[in-house]
């Protein structure tokens, strides 16, 4: 979100705060156990590009592979993964799923400073692809797959790809020493599924202990947190990012005047 606050304040506002359809611009979405939010005013549900689908499949696809590892009977056909090496993960995670060491979707509630928090009082959900937990041994690894992000003859990384994922990874190291108090290491890393280069391993691998760097980093994202929470005007701002379009775009019948 921060990524999107510095890019245009005013998305954040419509898609964070407000939770403003984006069928009829008027009415608030409500998330569901499952499936798509429902706007409270026009009944229509959350809608998605074809990429954000195609990434909530792979997703779906790669739990279902991992989760079959506990089982017996053949294993579910997995995606297409062009990534040699984001595929060895996947099958490595089904064969130590069983152990119990491996939790998919993990959520985890924060409040405004970072510590964890009940679902009713949170300030911040986040949800993991993946945490592998060995809390005997202190450490945790955070992973998260991407698709797209490739350039448009789909053989390498768009420059900009990485922009705003080391951020993620921070909040994401954050949010397990919040929780797993027995944790003091995690080890965080992106794959990105569609990159086919022999050299694709991962976007970024960043480690996070306790001590004055942990600390550090949760008052800097502290900071930042009050920084959006207390902004009382979100003005837009005109860049790359409304021509996707944005779904708030006025190309698209939208609120916003870019």
């Amino acid at each position: 979100m921060y990524k999107n606050f510095k890019q245009c304040a005013r998305k954040v506002q419509y898609q964070n705060i407000d939770y403003l359809c984006t069928v009829c611009f008027k009415g608030r979405t409500e998330r569901q156990e499952s499936g798509p939010s429902i706007c409270k005013s026009c009944g229509a549900s959350e809608t998605k590009g074809p990429a954000l689908w195609r990434g909530v499949a792979y997703d779906e696809k790669i739990t279902a592979f991992i989760k079959a590892g506990a089982a017996s009977g053949p294993m579910p056909q997995l995606p297409e993964i062009a990534n040699r090496v984001a595929l060895d993960a996947v099958k490595n995670l089904a064969a130590v799923y069983p152990t119990g060491q491996v939790k998919l979707q993990e959520k985890i509630w924060l409040d405004a400073e970072w510590n964890l928090s009940p679902e009713t009082g949170r300030t911040i959900t986040l949800i993991l692809d993946v945490l592998f937990l060995d809390e005997e041994a202190g450490y945790a690894q955070v992973l998260d797959w991407k698709t797209g992000s490739l350039t448009k003859n789909k053989k390498k990384l768009r420059p900009d790809a990485l922009e705003g994922y080391i951020d993620q990874l921070e909040v994401y190291a954050l949010g397990v020493l919040a929780k797993y108090p027995k944790v003091n290491h995690v080890d965080t890393a992106i794959y990105f599924l569609d990159d086919p280069s022999p050299a694709a391993d991962r976007a970024d691998a960043l480690s996070y202990g306790r001590g004055e760097n942990y600390q550090h980093v949760k008052d800097r994202w502290t900071r930042i947190l009050k920084q959006v929470m207390s902004t009382e005007e979100f003005p837009p701002s005109q860049g790359y990012w409304c021509k996707y379009p944005c779904p708030y775009s006025s190309s698209v019948g939208g609120p916003c005047v870019f």
